[in-house]
């Protein structure tokens, strides 16, 4: 009863910015990594949160904008070929391509390859392609303009403080 949300963010390196910022406490958050695609252990985790857990837990997934920021989100909600999809709903608050060309953020050209990069199915036509020779890292915002972001996306699925069950509170 001291969470109902867990992030889910590609990069480690934002835990210490968002905990000096109380972020986590602000927002009854839980920050989860695994350092890019998620593990076995955290798809376990997630799964096992949301069958067991006495309280609904929103889940929500952060990345750069690249291909591979794309398919990191994709892979933790949906089903590849080593597991299932989650039992629970994964909500996308990734940096987005279109979002960040509209931010004026820096655009780094990524490497050519001689296969097309994999992008997840909600990717527009325009932005795969974009993709494909494009990215955008979250690194590349500020920390208020990441904390104002992040701050932006949390809050349309903030329900509030948790307050648990009387007789929770009564132990």
């Amino acid at each position: 009863w001291t969470f109902n949300k867990i992030l889910y963010i590609e990069k480690e390196g934002f835990f210490q910015v968002l905990k000096e910022k109380k972020i986590p406490e602000k927002y009854d958050l839980a920050l989860l990594t695994s350092k890019g695609y998620a593990s076995r252990a955290v798809k376990d985790l997630l799964d096992a949160l949301g069958e067991n857990s006495q309280e609904e837990i929103t889940f929500f997934c952060i990345h750069d904008a690249d291909a591979y920021g794309t398919m990191i989100y994709d892979a933790l909600q949906h089903e590849t070929k080593a597991r299932p999809g989650r039992k629970v709903n994964i909500m996308n608050l990734g940096l987005d391509p279109e979002e960040a060309v509209a931010m004026e953020l820096e655009i780094e050209k990524v490497e050519k390859s001689n296969r097309r990069k994999a992008v997840a199915g909600y990717i527009t036509e325009q932005w795969e392609a974009w993709l494909q020779d494009y990215r955008v890292e979250l690194n590349a915002m500020t920390t208020p303009q990441f904390l104002n972001w992040l701050e932006s996306k949390i809050s349309l699925y903030d329900q509030g403080k948790v307050i648990p069950p009387e007789n929770i509170l009564q132990e």
